[in-house]
């Protein structure tokens, strides 16, 4: 079922863009000249429709509607800048204005201001594609992880604190 769409700045924000009636706004709005965020909960159906809005000419990206810290992580490594809300974990991956974009949860206003800056810039896409893949090799890599857990269990064990 369509939730909901949003145009702002030539940005168009489509949820349930994998359904027909919302594929069929999304791929009007393309057509209009807007570039379209999918936003499906079935990433398979998101990425056909995106898909479909390239052939037009206009950019698209697909985002999954139950985005977790993790996708966040995986976007990252995979040189993609990152548009979010301040929810969860997610701001504790995503560094507002370094590796990406963090609007207020509930506005959605917000988080079509930082959708339309990313697609508008594409140096700041860059920029934040560029060091959201350092942070991702730095911080969240298996080794990574497992030198701060060590780094943790021997403060610890010297009678420490936490680092």
């Amino acid at each position: 079922m369509l939730e909901s769409f949003a145009v702002k700045d030539r940005v168009a924000i489509v949820t349930g863009a994998g359904m027909s009636i919302g594929k069929a706004i999304a791929l009007g709005m393309a057509e209009a000249g807007a570039h379209v965020v999918v936003a499906e909960i079935d990433p398979q159906k998101g990425e056909e429709t995106a898909a479909e809005i390239r052939k037009l000419g206009r950019r698209a990206i697909a985002v999954p509607t139950d985005v977790t810290s993790t996708e966040q992580v995986e976007a990252m490594a995979a040189q993609l800048p990152i548009v979010a809300t301040r929810t969860e974990g997610i701001p504790e991956v995503v560094v507002h204005g370094e590796t990406g974009l963090l609007a207020e949860p509930g506005h959605p206003s917000s988080l079509a201001d930082a959708m339309a800056t990313v697609l508008g810039d594409p140096e700041l896409s860059r920029r934040f594609a560029r060091f959201g893949r350092e942070r991702a090799e730095a911080s969240f890599t298996i080794q990574a992880q497992a030198e701060a857990m060590q780094a943790i269990y021997q403060s610890l064990m010297r009678g420490g604190r936490r680092p």
